[in-house]
């Protein structure tokens, strides 16, 4: 201890040299460790560009080439793909007695495109919007999605009518918040959206009165829609109700025949036809002669043979009632481009103005 005390600078100096050693080691020995690594991971992308090299397809001019023309096709893809997610026109903003105008003038448009393509309503059927037709006070929340909804039966009625059902039975709508719900007008579900996504389906339900062959044509005008409408079921059962029976009109009346009316001379006139010379010989010539053109066309027509009968039907096909749910779905709007955002230190410029005549 006693030399401890007398050296006790050189002691403190030769502690804090082999500290100062030891993290010196430290130090190299990681760097050595990180320089092993470093190579490790410089030898492995070497034989991966050596590879790459080798391989037949090397990004040179021709494969950028190829790679952007997969691109145009996948982009191609892409919108064939969203053609059927096309969206629907965006309804005009409306207040209370602009939307009530509007109800009014749609409700009767569908009335007409109705009676024009054949198909059959119910009488006064106002298109699951008959309690709001006669009210004069709407949310301020739920103008905007019954345009929606209106916009969206609109496009559903036209593959309806364009099909030539014989008869729309009923089209049910869902609900919309804070809507009264009354009648037999709304679907069992509402709208839902996907919130990660932006997705809505909004779902409808039709029943209507058809043939096979239309219930097809409905099927088909689904199919080829440019909005996104998928058919989640479909009921068909025999219709309980027949179609409504179409007058034929009569038979016209068979031509009439007008006989003419011949006028014979007076009794004292006439010769007698018994008594002895020419007389008689004369009526005979007259009982044989031709007949009148009058009568001989009656009598080929009295004699001419029945006309054939039409075809007669042996299986007759009975309307069928349909139950159709469809969903429809919409794609979220794409967001417009946010506003380029000047660098930081600098200041925006104005944009130039071009002067008249200038």
């Amino acid at each position: 201890m006693a030399w401890i005390k007398r050296n006790l600078y050189f002691v403190i100096t030769v502690v804090v040299g082999l500290a100062l050693t030891g993290f010196c080691g430290y130090k190299l020995y990681s760097a050595l460790d990180q320089n092993k690594t470093d190579s490790n991971n410089y030898s492995s992308d070497e034989s991966s560009m050596e590879s790459l090299r080798k391989k037949p397809l090397y990004p040179n001019k021709d494969n950028i080439q190829a790679a952007q023309s997969d691109s145009e096709r996948v982009r191609g893809f892409l919108n064939e793909f969203h053609k059927p997610f096309a969206s629907f026109p965006q309804p005009p903003k409306l207040d209370d007695q602009q939307f009530k105008d509007y109800l009014q003038k749609i409700i009767t448009r569908f009335g007409t495109q109705a009676s024009n393509a054949g198909v059959g309503l119910p009488p006064g059927y106002r298109f699951s919007f008959g309690q709001q037709v006669d009210v004069f006070n709407y949310p301020a929340d739920a103008i905007a999605p019954w345009m929606q909804e209106l916009t969206e039966m609109d496009a559903i009625l036209q593959i309806l009518y364009n099909a030539k059902i014989n008869y729309l039975v009923k089209i049910k709508r869902p609900v919309i918040a804070g809507e009264p719900i009354m009648g037999d007008d709304y679907t069992a579900t509402g709208t839902v959206t996907n919130t990660s996504s932006g997705m809505t389906k909004t779902p409808y339900m039709v029943n209507f009165r058809a043939f096979s062959a239309e219930i097809a044509n409905v099927l088909a005008g689904i199919a080829a829609s440019s909005n996104c409408f998928i058919v989640k079921t479909i009921y068909v059962s025999p219709s309980r109700e027949p179609l409504p029976v179409i007058a034929e009109p009569p038979p016209p009346p068979p031509p009439q025949v007008q006989m003419r009316q011949f006028q014979f001379p007076p009794p004292e006139s006439q010769p007698n036809p018994f008594s002895p010379g020419g007389p008689g010989g004369r009526f005979r010539e007259r009982r044989q002669g031709p007949p009148p053109p009058e009568y001989s066309q009656a009598y080929q027509q009295a004699q001419a043979p029945a006309a054939a009968a039409g075809p007669v039907n042996v299986i007759s096909e009975t309307p069928l009632f349909v139950t159709l749910h469809i969903d429809v779905v919409k794609l979220k709007a794409p967001e417009p481009p946010a506003p380029a955002t000047p660098a930081p230190g600098t200041t925006p410029r104005p944009p130039r103005t071009r002067r008249a005549g200038g």
